[in-house]
């Protein structure tokens, strides 16, 4: 089994970036692309003794990435589990099997490490407090008596309806097995309320299915529930059943929900979800969840900061109906997804016999910091609810401004809050996001200007590429063919001193024509490619190209991880 010497794993090295081809190349493209990378960079040939030891980088590079790819067996484990899959110690008759039987071996290796990033059932918060507070004579005193008020009135106003303490520990048994304990107290007008604990047993029995059971217990009752989830690319199931076996008149409940995808690349889905309670009910949904794929979650977290944080927006929308008994009512919600500034915008109503309910909130989270804020409003009422989290414990307090229909209450527990944060923002978050975007410009300039040793390496390499592009070139020329002029590789934004974030790729590029075409693949960073280097790693990249085909003068922008295929006829720059 070989081993990764020569590629370090913070480097990232795609193999098939090393040797500039797609993940569909055949074996005849991999043997040629190897006899010249190798003919290229072999040590021996090198009579500087520091480009010696460039061009043998690269050609380790080269020699492991046709080790790994000449090798059908080697290549299905890369293709599956990338790098780390090749410092696994195999069964040895594992390579002489069947593909399918390799491909589904290799699928459960992949499902199984993912059980390691299913949340636990119950977070192992360790305390959460909710105070419920009434405000509702403060409101009536604020629409009839509001320049009279003095100040003890207004804090007189409020009452503590209610007080809810709860405490949760958590331990991970294994991989697969989580075991956590919850006591919950309340307190009702000074005087000690119910007091019930739940200890829930969870576990993970196959990639797609996990299971739970929990006992609870509650002011002299005991009750028992199970329940599971199981989900595939396409199905999502979730089943909990309870009951209290020792009370009498309390019928067994239970929760049943099914999800399917409606489209296959696309997060549409359609829900039925059935509750069996002493009021049953019965849902039917259309979800679009937002598509938050891995690529957005590492442009958010290394990417150059936006002034404004409004780079990039995700959505979700939801739209059903709902059966209370045989009363049907309409239900809908909308959420915006502000990646940078981790804060989501919420927004919901129902509409049935009842009246029309309706609420609307934010809700910040981002490294152990939660915010919430939402306003509830219905013919019962209007509630401001407000979530915290502080020395990593929970807080929830619940402010109930009417107990009617109250469209100022309404406006007031909005356009405040929504005030608040638009100052916020404006001089507070605002100028902080400047500031840390112009220092991380200022610090990925000076490393690219710096003379390092992965620049000297670059540029070693560079000088190895220039003859065969210069013969590439040449040729080309002759016959009117594609000749690249410049080729910049770096940040596409311009603000803020960000576009001298850049590199010079003409050489290495020329280097890659082949018969009048040059074709880079997509879906991997083109850092990757022999004399590139990422000059900027925090954020996205495009590669600029001005070329000539037929003598006619060309240009192509092209993001990072989209294949780069010349030449295009939409390429053209159309002269006066």
């Amino acid at each position: 089994m070989p081993s990764n010497e020569g590629l370090s794993r913070d480097e990232e090295v795609e193999l098939y970036a090393v040797l500039n081809l797609s993940r569909g190349a055949s074996a005849t493209e991999i043997n040629e692309r190897y006899r010249s990378l190798s003919l290229l960079f072999h040590p021996d040939k090198q009579r500087d003794p520091a480009a010696a030891d460039a061009a043998t980088e690269q050609f380790l590079k080269v020699q492991k990435s046709y080790q790994v790819l000449s090798d059908p067996f080697l290549r299905e484990v890369y293709d599956v589990l990338g790098l780390e899959g090749l410092s696994i110690n195999w069964p040895a008759d594992l390579p002489s099997s069947g593909k399918d039987k390799i491909v589904e071996e290799l699928e459960r290796i992949k499902n199984e490490g993912r059980t390691e990033e299913i949340p636990e059932l119950e977070q192992p918060i360790n305390n959460t407090c909710s105070i419920t507070v009434d405000a509702t004579g403060q409101m009536y005193m604020h629409r009839h008596r509001l320049t009279e008020l003095t100040t003890l009135q207004r804090l007189t106003g409020w009452q503590i309806v209610s007080q809810e303490m709860g405490h949760t520990i958590a331990k991970r048994l294994g991989q697969k097995t989580t075991v956590s304990f919850r006591t919950n107290g309340t307190v009702q007008g000074g005087r000690l309320g119910s007091i019930h604990y739940v200890g829930t047993v969870a576990h993970q029995f196959s990639p797609r299915f996990r299971g739970h059971t929990k006992i609870i217990y509650d002011t002299n009752t005991l009750a028992t529930a199970f329940g599971g989830q199981y989900r595939d690319n396409y199905n999502t199931v979730n089943a909990t059943c309870s009951l209290a076996p020792f009370t009498s008149g309390a019928p067994p409940m239970m929760d049943i929900a099914y999800a399917r995808r409606l489209y296959p690349l696309k997060p549409q889905m359609a829900e039925i979800a059935l509750h069996l309670h002493q009021i049953p009910s019965l849902s039917i949904n259309y979800m679009s969840h937002e598509t938050l794929t891995q690529d957005l979650i590492d442009a958010n977290e290394r990417g150059l900061p936006s002034v404004n944080g409004f780079k990039t927006f995700l959505f979700e929308r939801r739209v059903g109906i709902r059966f209370n008994q045989i009363w049907p009512s309409l239900v809908a919600s909308v959420s915006v997804h502000v990646m940078e500034l981790a804060t989501r915008v919420t927004a919901g109503g129902e509409l049935g016999f009842g009246g029309l309910s309706g609420s609307i909130g934010a809700h910040y989270k981002h490294n152990g910091q939660e915010l919430d804020l939402v306003t509830a409003i219905s013919s019962g009422g209007l509630v401001f609810s407000i979530t915290f989290m502080l020395w990593k414990q929970k807080f929830n307090i619940p402010i109930i401004l009417s107990d009617s229909l109250d469209s100022y209450g309404a406006l007031f527990s909005v356009v405040i809050p929504s005030s608040v944060a638009v100052l916020g923002y404006h001089f507070i978050i605002r100028p902080q996001r400047r500031a840390l975007r112009i220092a991380q410009i200022r610090v990925a300039r000076r490393v690219l200007e710096e003379d390092s040793d992965a620049r000297k390496k670059r540029n070693i390499v560079i000088d190895l590429l220039k003859d065969s592009a210069h013969k590439v070139m040449s040729s080309e020329i002759a016959k009117g063919g594609l000749v690249i002029e410049s080729a910049i590789y770096g940040v596409i934004d311009t603000e803020d001193g960000a576009r001298d974030l850049a590199i010079d790729v003409t050489i290495p590029l020329q280097a890659l024509v082949r018969n009048s075409r040059l074709h880079v693949p997509g879906g991997q960073s083109k850092s990757n490619l022999q004399g590139f280097s990422d000059p900027a790693p925090f954020t996205s990249k495009t590669l600029r190209i001005h070329y000539l085909f037929r003598g006619l003068p060309h240009f192509a922008d092209v993001p990072d991880y989209i294949p780069v295929v010349l030449p295009l006829s939409e390429h053209r720059v159309q002269q006066c």
